[in-house]
């Protein structure tokens, strides 16, 4: 791997845009407010990608660190309806689980990443004119080796 973060990121954004209903609906973008502004030209649903950062994974040698690499995907669903039985809401959690079966499914053979799901959790996006768009941010995890590169001897 050239770059661990830009390949970790690639290798989930191209297995999320596997999911038809965001295929051509999602960025790689810095913070929420990147996708909320992506979001202007883009229909929902949409989704972004952001790179949370690396912490240390407690398996650890002299020559290797591991570390686990956490990434979110913040997917916005559409237009946010109060009603119990919304539309965008069914769609939203259909669309969700997609993208979990996606980002699970067998690792890439270029990157060869096993992604982890840690959690899912919703937001809400005040919109002007009162409406609100309906979000939800999956965080993922995959383990990384980080490598030391001694001088041949």
């Amino acid at each position: 791997m050239a770059d661990l973060v830009t390949d970790a990121i690639a290798d989930l954004t191209a297995k999320m845009v596997t999911v038809s209903a965001i295929k051509n609906r999602a960025v790689y973008v810095y913070d929420q407010d990147d996708l909320l502004n992506a979001e202007k030209n883009l229909k929902t649903p949409c989704a972004g990608v952001l790179y949370v950062g690396m912490a240390i994974n407690e398996q650890s040698t002299r020559r290797e660190q591991s570390v686990l690499l956490t990434a979110q995907i913040a997917f916005i669903g559409g237009e946010f309806c109060e009603l119990p039985n919304s539309s965008v809401k069914e769609r939203t959690t259909k669309i969700l689980d997609d993208i979990r079966r996606a980002v699970i499914a067998a690792p890439t053979t270029t990157t060869q990443l096993v992604w982890r799901f840690e959690s899912e959790a919703p937001f809400e996006i005040a919109r002007e004119a009162g409406t609100k768009l309906l979000g939800y941010v999956q965080v993922w995890t995959t383990p990384l080796i980080i490598t030391e590169q001694f001088p041949a001897q």
